[in-house]
């Protein structure tokens, strides 16, 4: 049995599924009701079963590897990533690699619907060898201008 429930992205995984119920509004709050308010923001932990508001996913994205490459003699590296989440595509994805550089568009990102899951990539050629850091932000379409999520996840490594 699979059970889709809209604006998820599916990463929950039920085992031993034996019943679904479906309860009235003045149903009390059951233990996996309860555990679902912790992970889904709601104001407290609801008493009753309709006192629950949908589930949001916050827009996020991550770098999922970095490769390296060598170019004509020269080295480049190639940060794959991934964005989901979200009530609304992203606008726009930045990134940047420490805090003395601008944030930068990510080269290879376009999404025009709200996909479960898009893939980005981005180039980069380090101007000496050291350490990075890859930060990055998100803006939503239908935001107010400058209405940007940082994204405080930082991944190093020694180029």
């Amino acid at each position: 049995m699979r059970l889709v429930v809209p604006g998820w992205y599916g990463c929950t995984c039920i085992k031993w599924v034996t019943r679904i119920a479906l309860v009235s509004e003045t149903a009390e709050a059951t233990s996996q009701m309860q555990e679902y308010a912790g992970r889904t923001h709601q104001r407290g932990t609801p008493s009753l079963a309709r006192d629950f508001q949908p589930a949001t996913i916050d827009p996020a994205a991550t770098p999922i590897r970095v490769e390296k490459w060598l170019v004509e003699g020269k080295l480049k590296y190639r940060v794959v990533g991934i964005a989901w989440g979200g009530t609304a595509p992203v606008k726009n994805l930045m990134i940047r690699f420490n805090p003395e550089e601008d944030y930068v568009p990510v080269e290879n990102f376009a999404q025009t619907k709200n996909d479960p899951w898009t893939f980005w990539t981005h180039a980069w050629s380090p101007m000496e060898p050291g350490t990075y850091s890859i930060r990055w932000l998100l803006q939503i379409r239908g935001f107010e201008p400058g209405g940007w999520i940082r994204d405080t996840m930082c991944v190093r490594s020694r180029l």
